[in-house]
């Protein structure tokens, strides 16, 4: 389904005929068919490329894995000798490796979930780190928007908007040219 949103704005440049529409709904419909087929044959096309390649590249990857598996225990087992004053990295013929510092984090111990840790916050009088995001229900005043409460809307500063889109809907049938 094609849409195209009108502007208030936006002029008819000329005046279209009926015969004009009726050959314009026609062609964009044959033109709507055919693109669908020649998205539909790439995508065929393109699967059987994946389908070619992907004993390939998973073959390499597990390889990959297995190589780098070897790698890491390798520098983990030998750190000392491989990152020398304080280092986090060395290079080789290949590469650089090294060890990488995530930025720190926090993440609740074992056993303590949100709910227990943000209980201990506010018993602890430690509300500031805790956040509270605040922000209108839409979805409420949409669904409320026939009670009485549709009368306050104008002093609260909201409006009801619904915007009108044009559309096509095409039959997806062989169009005659």
């Amino acid at each position: 389904m094609a849409k195209t949103t009108r502007r208030k704005s936006e002029k008819l440049s000329n005046i279209i005929s009926k015969e004009e529409f009726d050959t314009a709904l026609k062609e964009y419909s044959a033109k709507s068919i055919a693109l669908d087929k020649k998205k539909a044959d790439l995508e065929e096309e393109l699967q059987e490329i994946r389908e070619d390649y992907a004993t390939d590249i998973d073959l390499l990857t597990a390889q990959q894995k297995v190589h780098f598996a070897t790698i890491k225990a390798y520098c983990i087992e030998h750190r000392e000798e491989l990152l020398v004053d304080k280092a986090k990295s060395f290079e080789t013929l290949y590469g650089k490796i090294g060890f990488r510092k995530d930025p720190p984090s926090i993440k609740t111990a074992s056993g303590v979930t949100v709910a227990v840790l943000l209980t201990r916050l506010k018993e602890s009088g430690l509300v500031k780190y805790i956040r509270t995001v605040e922000e209108p229900n839409k979805e409420l005043l949409l669904a409320d928007r026939d009670t009485e409460i549709r009368s306050l809307f104008p002093e609260l500063g909201i409006k009801i908007a619904a915007d009108e889109t044009f559309y096509v809907d095409l039959k997806k049938e062989e169009v005659p040219v």
